[in-house]
């Protein structure tokens, strides 16, 4: 287990930095040769977007999010967004996580519909250079739980789609609970599992299998608060 003690600030995106997933059906349920498609193949917004829609949606509830959803009101309204109100879309921003030469962005996804937000854990994408270590690897996971923190997210847990250059990871993150009173925690401990194959995974679960029968790498980390 190591630490992170550096700690990011929560700053919320601009209008620019805010875009609509297009072209996607997320009414469509995907099919098992869909999903191992979207596993088998480069990293996509749109790819990642389906599939993490489709691992959740039974568990989507709605919550609130005011600056995001201000925004994309206004967006909605000035036409300059054309929903599906019928069905559930997607947006992601672009955080301002990111280091020169370790990861060029990280990305937020978020599902509503035309009235909410829904959601059950966070979604996030990080594009991580080729030649990094591992272990800075895990290091900028660790730095998406604890934005995940800061920024007051309702949920606990976190999945992130790591791209590299010809192909990309999975991973799944858990805030442990709490040991002591709220107001004196200066940190929080995060699981972190973290998937090689996203194909295994994602055809193991659709087999009726379990998660922890599947090959990876398992982690705690502590991050500053």
């Amino acid at each position: 287990m190591f630490f992170i003690n550096s700690i990011e600030k929560d700053i919320h995106p601009d209008l620019s930095r805010i875009h609509l997933i297009k072209g996607i059906n997320l009414q469509s349920s995907l099919t098992f040769n869909e999903i191992m498609d979207i596993t088998n193949s480069p990293y996509s917004n749109k790819g990642w977007c389906q599939l993490s829609y489709f691992v959740t949606k039974e568990s989507l509830r709605p919550y609130y999010n005011e600056h995001i959803g201000r925004i994309a009101d206004r967006k909605i309204a000035n036409g300059e967004w054309l929903i599906d109100k019928t069905s559930d879309n997607c947006l992601f921003y672009e955080t301002y996580l990111r280091m020169p030469s370790v990861c060029d962005w990280t990305r937020q996804f978020l599902f509503f519909s035309p009235d909410e937000f829904l959601g059950s854990l966070g979604v996030y994408a990080i594009k991580l250079s080729s030649d990094i270590s591992e272990n800075m690897a895990l290091r900028w996971i660790a730095k998406v739980a604890q934005y995940q923190l800061v920024s007051d997210s309702p949920f606990n847990r976190f999945m992130v789609a790591i791209q590299k250059e010809k192909y990309w990871e999975f991973a799944f993150g858990e805030v442990l609970p709490l040991i002591g009173p709220k107001s004196l925690i200066k940190a929080r401990r995060i699981k972190i599992s973290l998937f090689k194959e996203p194909s295994k995974f994602f055809y193991e679960l659709l087999s009726g299998g379990k998660a922890y029968n599947i090959l990876h790498d398992e982690y705690e980390i502590s991050v500053r608060l």
